[in-house]
């Protein structure tokens, strides 16, 4: 019997498509996890060419792709949504465990109420809080909705991983 697991790494964006520090977290991990003898996704949005990933590693490009971002910059409610959505497409019956980002935090939810009826360990690593900071992002009548999203995100997952001591104490 193999000790191979399946694991499937989940974020909107993927290395080398997207230059993005969890981006690149999500490929050295991918790569460190297949020369272990582990079967590795990486999963997202974006086109990426053929012979770029490591060997071991493969990809599962996310339907519904949109740009992440508006003209200034931030993070848009549709894409999130539309990310959201294809939680609910991706295939995870090949899969022992499944991590993803905290952000875009909406994904978080079908992705784990999926993990909970499939019984697999969903991971859940933060690398940022934004907390009252959603009050200069996207603005004071929003930022009582977004935070209770952000919290009710963090009640979710198996485990959850910081990636730093200041995110994990928010």
């Amino acid at each position: 019997m193999s000790s191979a697991l399946g694991i499937l790494l989940i974020y909107d964006c993927v290395y080398p498509v997207s230059l993005g520090g969890v981006e690149y977290r999500n490929y050295c991990l991918a790569r460190a996890l297949a020369d272990r003898g582990h079967r590795v996704s990486l999963a997202g949005w974006g086109d990426v060419p053929a012979g770029s990933l490591p060997p071991g590693v493969d990809f599962v490009r996310l339907p519904f792709e949109a740009r992440l971002h508006d003209r200034d910059g931030k993070r848009g409610i549709m894409p999130t949504i539309r990310f959201a959505a294809a939680m609910l497409w991706l295939d995870l019956a090949s899969y022992d465990i499944i991590e993803t980002a905290n952000i875009p935090y909406l994904h978080v939810f079908p992705l784990a109420v999926r993990c909970r009826l499939g019984g697999k360990p969903l991971i859940v690593s933060w690398y940022e809080f934004f907390g009252t900071y959603w009050r200069r992002y996207k603005s004071p009548y929003g930022a009582p909705l977004f935070r209770g999203i952000e919290w009710l995100a963090a009640q979710l997952g198996h485990r959850v991983n910081a990636s730093c001591e200041q995110t994990r104490l928010k």
